[in-house]
């Protein structure tokens, strides 16, 4: 029974693949409320107002995006992106990228890496987003 039960965790653990990031937005003007996961395979779940929607990269676009999180250097990134002065309809944003967490908003104080892969997964849930 034993051995059952651990060829069952085997197979749900090798059906699902590994996250490569995950990123949310939300705030702003238009009040955004999206979640983006892609998948190490290319696979990506996207959330926006309430709606699930799926799709898969092309080769390129992975590429394109593993390349930015690469450059971003998240090792050397701080936890938070936050201005010091008041802020006002900024559009907050979490990223998850290999155990590391990253949250902040689009200002000054966010490096040019950064913003390279925020600017990325922008694009995606622009461009994938339903109509």
């Amino acid at each position: 029974m034993l051995m059952s039960a651990l060829g069952w965790l085997v197979v749900a653990c090798v059906g699902q693949p590994a996250v490569l990031v995950e990123y949310r937005r939300s705030g702003g003007i238009m009040g955004l409320r999206d979640r983006l996961v892609v998948y190490e395979d290319g696979r990506v779940e996207l959330e926006r107002r309430g709606a699930r929607y799926q799709f898969t990269l092309g080769s390129e676009e992975l590429a394109r995006l593993r390349g930015a999180l690469e450059r971003a250097g998240f090792g050397a990134l701080r936890p938070e992106y936050f201005p010091s002065g008041p802020w006002a309809d900024l559009v907050e944003f979490t990223l998850v990228y290999r155990g590391r967490t990253v949250r902040g908003v689009l200002s000054p104080e966010v490096p040019e890496g950064l913003r390279q892969v925020l600017a990325e997964l922008d694009g995606l849930v622009e461009r994938w987003r339903p109509q």
